[in-house]
């Protein structure tokens, strides 16, 4: 039966309030034989009644005194009563300020629900039989916490291979609060006699959630080991009974991509309407546009360069152009998750680069080698599509992601300083610019003023080896660039103007900064001839390649190499797609890993038969994507401010647009092109490196390692891990980070190849060597969403 018995703990006595002008004047009155400082505050007598006492016996004795005494109290109560009142004033405002800060708004329901006797249906026995039989069952489980019980019971029901969501994501669907005190859904029995008396059975609490994502209904009941208070209205609660189900959409029996297709068909058309309806919505979906026009064009250019470069104009800029544009669109268009932004990346020209050289090698046809590549690559993506491989990427944790999009932000800093440092050898560091033979020869004047002249006139000859000036206006862009597209972006948490003139600030501080440093390079100082990026189209880009090039060797040689690229793209599309649908975006349409693998191998599959360049997912674009179309709020949780994403506009609009303006840019990029300065591309390389580490983790704990204990901020790792577990723990992922810079930054092209297994390997790493190092309940905490 249901306890009866009130909670005491649970009750809050509010005291009814108190009139301001009472209270104004038994303050003043307690305090009058105080007094009053300089500043309008009381100061309380140390010994008031004692000074009380003393006048009451002065003024007893001398009756003029006495009068005298009584109107000076009351002169200085009046006196004192205005600074109290506000005092007390200030202080009102303050408790209404900080209760409105601890209170949350929550909307409750409830319904009820019909009974029913299965026992009369021969469906329904079966039915039940079945429930039962599939659920998994826990006895005596000795935890005393809702979040506890529910994170052992996941841990046993969780167990299919086959389903891709995590054990975070369903405890976000499962609670309503980051603390994870509050149930989302529960079902749960009331006991009413004549409807004049109602109460709760509070012995048993059913949870039943939908989770979009699973694949079939999981069920878990648990028989607790004591009588558990799990809330208002469940003190008492024996039996914890948790239930995740499905979302009602029809499913197929056959591969998951099509589950992951049928999943996200019923919100196709709300991926276009979320870009539109909504507040602000039409503010974000531009300013996110511009972002990825500008932060996808201009890296895609400098790739098209290098891969010019490397394949000695085989694989050209507009190829990479027009790729970008088809494959982008069609993938837009296709995909299961939009937010995902796909392009070509540095580890694929590096792909293509020893692509190249073992054609060279092998005397093969460049371009047809390279379409077999591709098609065999897509082959291997297709299998791992109908295969479900991307369930693995369900031992992918938060540190893997971690360590690969740290990789690309180190990736992004390299390469903006190498092209930094190869300008000041050409121009300022050279030989050309210190002639070897400089001074006045005091023995020989002649000879020092011939050979002064001589510097002088190889200096003049040779004019474009020494720039000093093009070296400070390339750094200057660099910089200019990643200062002022950082500060706009943190523009929000400055006091100036208003909020929504600080949003549009901060949405739009990549696209300003380009456009800024642009003029400054190309106009300001028109004068200093600084770099900027070639283009030189062609008429016909729609050109297969030769296939009958091609010997049976080469074929089956392509396998290997399109073995090992697959490897690339299933853990960069997987990984960046994790990064999107990680719960701390609260997310609400779902995922599509498999469809989105499918739909990248066949795009691939077209690309490369007109030889343009390979594309998949990328980061840190992708989860910027998310950020520029979120809406955040700052939450101070234990005196940390910490930015929560609270709604995120999950649109196809952006990428669609931002693709369609680099289709169109196609037509005039020759003649914008020359007034983009190289150096500010590696301004906005560094902007996506430094704002791509806004939130992680990693980054944050390896700050820890130089930073004092006391100004440790009260994380909520910091709270509950060991500071030599953190610390281990952070030092074993930079290990796995310097493997993984060896790799990738390894001079000789042919490690590179191996790089996609390396990565892969981190997923052993993670779940067989680091718990030997750090418990499991600290690795939960650390590398948990």
């Amino acid at each position: 039966m249901p306890s009866s018995r009130k909670n005491s703990c649970n009750e809050t006595h509010v005291p009814a309030s108190i009139p301001e002008d009472k209270a104004v004047s038994d303050d003043s009155s307690r305090t009058s034989s105080g007094s009053d400082g300089e500043d309008g505050t009381f100061l309380e007598h140390p010994r008031g009644s004692v000074g009380q006492g003393r006048s009451s016996i002065s003024s007893f004795s001398n009756p003029q005194r006495k009068i005298s005494t009584g109107s000076r109290k009351m002169s200085t109560r009046r006196k004192l009563s205005v600074p109290l009142a506000e005092r007390i004033n200030r202080q009102h405002s303050q408790d209404i300020d900080e209760t409105l800060h601890d209170v949350s708004l929550q909307h409750t329901q409830v319904a009820s629900v019909e009974k029913k006797d299965f026992a009369q249906e021969v469906r329904g026995t079966r039915d039940i039989n079945n429930f039962l039989q599939k659920s998994e069952v826990f006895l005596d489980l000795a935890e005393i916490e809702i979040s506890h019980i529910v994170d052992k019971m996941l841990g046993m029901m969780m167990k299919d291979p086959k389903e891709t969501v995590t054990n975070q994501e369903l405890k976000s669907l499962i609670f309503t609060d980051d603390t994870y005190t509050q149930l989302t859904d529960n079902i749960q029995g009331t006991i009413s006699k004549g409807g004049k008396y109602y109460d709760w059975e509070q012995t048993w609490l059913c949870s039943a959630v939908t989770i979009p994502t699973l694949r079939k209904r999981h069920v878990g009941i648990a028989r607790l080991k004591h009588r558990c208070n799990l809330g208002q209205k469940a003190e008492e609660v024996r039996f914890f009974i948790l239930i995740l189900c499905p979302s009602e959409v029809k499913k197929t029996k056959s591969a998951l991509e099509t589950e992951d297709l049928m999943r996200r068909l019923p919100y196709y058309l709300d991926d276009y309407k979320d870009g539109i309806v909504g507040p602000n919505t039409i503010q974000k979906t531009t300013a996110t546009t511009l972002f990825l026009y500008f932060s996808v064009i201009l890296p895609a250019v400098a790739l098209g360069v290098l891969n010019s470069s490397n394949t000695h104009g085989k694989i050209s800029v507009q190829q990479v152009i027009v790729g970008q544009t088809i494959g982008a669109i069609t993938f837009t268009l296709l995909a299961g998750q939009p937010l995902v932004v796909v392009m070509t990346t540095a580890p694929l020209a590096l792909f293509i680069k020893i692509i190249y050289t073992i054609a060279e090698d092998f005397d093969i046809d460049f371009l047809a080698f390279y379409a077999m590549i591709g098609i065999w690559n897509t082959f291997f993506l297709i299998l791992y599509s109908f295969f479900n491989m991307s369930v693995l990427m369900k031992y992918s944790s938060r540190s893997t992601e971690e360590i690969f999009s740290n990789f690309i932000t180190i990736a992004f800093i390299t390469d903006s300083t190498k092209n930094m440092v190869k300008t000041f050898n050409k121009h300022y560091w050279s030989d050309s610019c210190y002639p070897t033979t400089t001074g006045n020869d005091a023995s020989n004047p002649l000879a020092s003023a011939i050979t002064n002249i001589t510097a002088t006139t190889a200096h003049q000859v040779h004019p474009h080896e020494c720039h000093p000036d093009v070296c400070f206006l390339s750094l200057i862009l660099m910089l200019g660039t990643l200062w002022l597209g950082v500060t706009l972006f943190d523009f929000t948490k400055t006091p100036f103007l208003n909020k929504r003139k600080r949003e549009i600030l901060s949405d739009y501080a990549l696209p300003v900064s380009v456009v800024v440093f642009s003029l400054v390079g190309t106009v300001l100082f028109s004068g200093v001839q600084v770099k900027t990026f070639p283009y030189n189209p062609t008429s016909n880009v729609f050109q297969v390649v030769n296939f009958g090039a091609l010997t049976v060797g080469s074929v089956f040689g392509a396998m290997g190499l399109g073995f090992s690229l697959s490897l690339l793209f299933f853990m960069d599309q997987n990984i960046s797609a994790a990064m999107v649908n990680s719960p701390d975006n609260r997310l609400q349409k779902g995922n599509a890993y498999h469809w989105d693998l499918l739909v990248v191998g066949l795009i691939n599959a077209f690309l490369c038969i007109f030889g343009f360049p390979f594309l998949h997912a990328v980061l840190p674009h992708s989860p910027l994507h998310v950020k520029c179309l979120a809406d955040t709020e700052e939450r101070v949780e234990n005196g940390y401010v910490k930015d929560i994403v609270v709604r995120v506009r999950e649109t196809r609009l952006t990428n669609l647009f931002s693709n369609i303006l680099i289709g169109i840019s196609m037509l005039f990029l020759g003649s914008v092109l020359t007034f983009i300065p190289t150096p500010v591309l590696d301004g906005l390389f560094l902007y996506l490196a430094i704002t791509a580490l806004y939130g992680n983790q990693m980054f944050e704990r390896i700050m820890l390692l130089f930073m004092e204990q006391a100004a440790y901020p009260p994380n909520h790792y910091i709270r509950q891990v060991p500071q030599r577990k953190i610390h281990t723990f952070t030092l074993c992922q930079c290990g796995q980070l310097l493997v993984l810079c060896a790799f990738g930054f390894a001079p000789w092209p042919y490690a590179k190849m191996i790089f996609p297994l390396v990565i892969l390997f981190f997923l052993p790493v993670r779940h067989m060597i680091i718990p030997l190092l750090v418990e499991k309940k600290y690795l939960s905490v650390l590398d948990g969403h």
